[in-house]
């Protein structure tokens, strides 16, 4: 049987598209989506006022929706493949390597008891980064970016302890889940590094 290895490509390719967030989306609700991300990057971070709005990039985990302050998210890379480290605490689904950058994976469903589905070739990989820290977080799905007033920001439930409560920096009154990234990020707990 002969296949045709160029229309198989081509078929995977147009598979891949229509999976990418957008797709099929009118021209002018793109270019409207593009002209307010532009506009959330263009903001310089910097103190923040009582009426400020901070932009977060906005992801699903275990169906609830989580955010990161985009000053601390550097990419969004696809998980399509990654190394299980022996020795490691269950949170750390593993590593993988982006352009060359060996990264850790933490997965926050684990650390907050959300439950789990496993890993898919549809789960993202959120990379963040403060300073010289940086690790990749594993979420579900990734919804874009957006503003969040930091008027609306509610602290979390007093029933929150441990790590729950300090990687939460508020919650909205649409129940978006903001993370404390600078804790993430700073937390030795979740830096593995070990010298043989």
């Amino acid at each position: 049987m002969k296949r045709d290895w160029e229309q198989l490509h081509r078929s995977l390719e147009d598979m891949r598209m229509r999976l990418e967030p957008g797709y099929g989306m009118p021209e002018a609700e793109k270019d409207k989506v593009l002209r307010s991300r532009a506009r959330l990057l263009g903001r310089t971070p910097g103190a923040e006022s009582v009426g400020e709005r901070i932009p977060v990039m906005e992801f699903s985990l275990a169906r609830e929706r989580y955010a990161a302050e985009i000053q601390y998210v550097r990419e969004v890379h696809p998980m399509r493949s990654f190394c299980r480290l022996p020795c490691t605490p269950p949170f750390i689904v593993g590593i993988i390597n982006i352009r060359g950058q060996i990264l850790s994976v933490v997965d926050i469903k684990r650390l907050f008891g959300l439950p789990e589905k496993g890993i898919t070739n549809l789960d993202k990989v959120l990379v963040t980064q403060s300073g010289t820290n940086i690790f990749g977080i594993l979420v579900d799905a990734v919804a874009g970016m957006r503003e969040v007033a930091i008027r609306d920001l509610h602290p979390p439930l007093s029933t929150l302890s441990g790590l729950q409560k300090e990687y939460i920096r508020g919650i909205t009154r649409e129940r978006l889940i903001v993370l404390h990234m600078e804790n993430m990020l700073s937390d030795k707990r979740l830096v593995i590094h070990e010298e043989v």
